[in-house]
């Protein structure tokens, strides 16, 4: 396997979890907002 497959691979793997769990990119999100002194509200 090359590496360009390798990491088309790995995109549709993070586009996946991104599109069957469509909340966690919001909660990880709001997680760094809160540590850098910020808000999404």
């Amino acid at each position: 396997m090359n590496r360009l497959s390798y990491s088309n691979i790995k995109k549709r793997q993070a586009l996946l979890t991104v599109l069957t769990h469509p909340d966690w990119q919001f909660k990880s999100n709001r997680e760094t907002a809160r540590e850098c002194g910020g808000s999404l509200d």
